[in-house]
């Protein structure tokens, strides 16, 4: 696969020197360039390429994701990372951005999400694994207290349901209300009508799916409102806006 980056390489100092605003929105570039996002939409969108054209289709596209991550509402906004080309390296202009978004058809936008869903992600999860080993942590436990809860506490829950409590010692630094401080624990709880399983994998499962909300917040934050609403009738399937919405 091409390397497509030229994006040139920074260093965090304390000295004040060569400072750049828009920092942390480069270090998303660089999250692109490492899990091989950016080459796996160069080479599915490597027939747009012009034989004589500066940028590559897979840059514009990731540039343009940087821009709305970082605020961007227009996609003329993308001069926002243009202006910073010691930090971005070489940007395409909205025109071409504009052009890119307008050939993107639905076999295009295919591609596209063939290379972010499939390979792109597939990268993602490896080196993820690589990361945790899947070990117990230590200092947590958990309990069902299901049956010692008052009868009035479950008003309106399914039949069923449980309640687990999950007990563990918090980070450095966290935040304890007056309950936590007494013993230095941190309690978390969820109900569940889930009736079987050990409890160690209905925690696990439960916590992989608190982060639903955090994402959608935090995706919110960079950018997700943005975008506008979903296709309208008023919107034809080809047009270069809803090419935009489905990026």
């Amino acid at each position: 696969m091409q390397v497509t980056t030229t994006r040139s390489k920074i260093t965090a100092t304390a000295d004040g020197e060569g400072v750049v605003s828009h920092a942390g929105s480069r270090l998303l570039a660089d999250v692109a360039d490492r899990t091989t996002l950016t080459g796996q939409l160069a080479e599915a969108l490597a027939g747009l390429r012009g034989p004589r054209a500066r940028h590559d289709p897979g840059r514009v596209l990731v540039d343009m994701a940087v821009a709305v991550a970082d605020g961007a509402t227009t996609i003329s906004d993308v001069a926002v990372l243009a202006d910073q080309a010691e930090l971005f390296g070489s940007v395409a202009s909205d025109s071409t951005c504009w052009r890119l978004l307008d050939r993107l058809d639905t076999v295009g936008l295919g591609a596209v999400g063939r290379a972010r869903a499939a390979a792109a992600r597939e990268v993602v999860w490896a080196q993820r694994a690589e990361l945790s080993d899947g070990g117990h942590r230590d200092g947590a436990s958990l309990a069902e207290i299901t049956r010692i809860l008052p009868a009035r506490s479950l008003p309106g829950y399914p039949s069923g349901t449980r309640v687990i409590v999950r007990r563990e010692r918090p980070h450095p630094g966290a935040q304890l209300d007056a309950f936590e401080e007494a013993d230095g624990w941190r309690y978390t709880a969820f109900a569940t009508d889930t009736r079987f399983g050990q409890l160690a994998r209905l925690d696990a499962r439960h916590r992989a799916h608190a982060r639903v909300e955090d994402r959608i917040r935090t995706a919110k934050d960079t950018g997700l409102d943005h975008f506008p609403s979903g296709r309208s009738r008023s919107t034809p399937p080809g047009s270069a806006s809803s090419c935009w919405r489905s990026i």
